[in-house]
């Protein structure tokens, strides 16, 4: 019966290609359809988001989730807002809240499609990589963050092992701080060059 059990339990491999094929799918569904042309007009991207006025902050916000998602990196998002925004401060802090609320719906997400996949997973590289994770969330997350910035692969990774929500989401709002921070300050000193190479009047 217990070998019975063991030949029925669900394969990690499934659920992991399962994930990927919704990040590659979300990839596919933004670069080939016509929101994938619509969001690479960055100009006319800021001037909708301006006639929108107060509403544009959720507006952003939702963009944001939506595209994260759909697996596109938030970096891009950071600097138009930094651009949109008459204040580079204002761009950051409307980011910093839309990456929060991006990274917990990536992972809630990829929980619902392949929570704790990787648990299944017996090589020994990898599980001591995942008890490492496991074990000090917000150091991971950090590191992470640093690495890739404001990928949603952060959130679709980290939701295959058992990592606990909470620590999770303390994780990101700590280690969303870095690469937030870093990036506006470096988008600060190159606004006017970005507006001259976008063809956009301050």
């Amino acid at each position: 019966m217990t070998e019975k059990n063991l030949d029925n339990k669900p394969n990690p491999w499934k659920k992991i290609g399962m994930l990927l094929l919704f990040i590659v799918g979300g990839i596919l569904i933004v670069y080939l359809t016509p929101l994938g042309a619509y969001l690479k007009n960055i100009n006319q991207v800021r001037i909708d988001i301006e006639k929108a006025g107060i509403w544009s902050f959720l507006i952003f916000i939702v963009i944001f989730v939506v595209t994260s998602l759909l697996s596109i990196p938030g970096t891009g998002w950071l600097f138009l807002a930094c651009i949109v925004y008459s204040e580079v401060w204002i761009g950051g802090v409307l980011t910093y809240v839309a990456a929060v609320l991006a990274a917990i719906a990536t992972f809630y997400m990829g929980r619902l499609m392949g929570g704790g996949a990787l648990s299944g997973i017996k090589n020994t590289r990898v599980r001591r990589l995942i008890s490492s994770a496991e074990k000090n969330p917000i150091r991971t997350i950090i590191i992470m963050r640093s690495v890739l910035l404001l990928s949603p692969l952060v959130g679709f990774a980290l939701a295959l092992t058992n990592m606990k929500p909470r620590d999770y989401i303390i994780g990101s709002l700590i280690g969303l701080l870095v690469p937030v921070v870093v990036l506006s300050i470096a988008i600060f000193f190159i606004r006017d060059d970005v507006f001259r190479f976008f063809g956009i009047v301050g």
